[in-house]
């Protein structure tokens, strides 16, 4: 049974990006909505423009994640590297245990040429992920930093 290693490592990364997208998404909700309700609440449609900067500012984060999770995994490697005996990767938790004895016993990570090479299929598909989500999210965050007041001042009450 042959186990594509970056895969199945990536399995893993992409369960914990998922979540991190859901964190990213459901604060850029909240703070437009929240710069829609002071705006409405203040009279002021510069609050809204306002949420656009902090929407900004959870897409620059969002697109830092990918370099916290390469360096996360890299040390996750580099221990495998170390001690392969005791290690097996922890993005097969879903797997069955014939899996995780197979790599357990056939798949360690035996050189740093090894390691390299996981990173760089890991990072082609993180790219891919993020790219996505983190242009929707700063280039909606930008328009409405931008033109949100204009178009609150357009949408308010008198």
């Amino acid at each position: 049974m042959e186990i594509d290693f970056a895969a199945t490592l990536f399995d893993g990364v992409r369960k914990s990006l998922v979540n991190r997208r859901r964190i990213a998404w459901a604060v850029l909700t909240a703070a437009l909505v929240a710069g829609i309700l002071l705006a409405v609440a203040f009279h002021d449609a510069t609050q809204f423009a306002r949420a656009g900067s902090v929407g900004v500012t959870v897409g620059l984060i969002y697109a830092r994640w990918r370099f916290v999770i390469l360096k996360d995994t890299e040390r996750k490697l580099e221990r495998a590297l170390r001690d392969p005996q005791k290690w097996i990767v922890a993005a097969i938790a879903s797997h069955s245990p014939q899996v995780k004895t197979h790599l357990a016993t056939d798949r360690k990570i035996h050189s740093r040429e090894e390691i390299d090479k996981v990173l760089s299929s890991l990072t082609g598909r993180l790219d891919a992920m993020i790219f996505r989500d983190e242009a929707w999210i700063i280039a909606l965050s930008t328009l409405v930093w931008g033109y949100g007041d204009l178009l609150a001042n357009r949408l308010l009450p008198g």
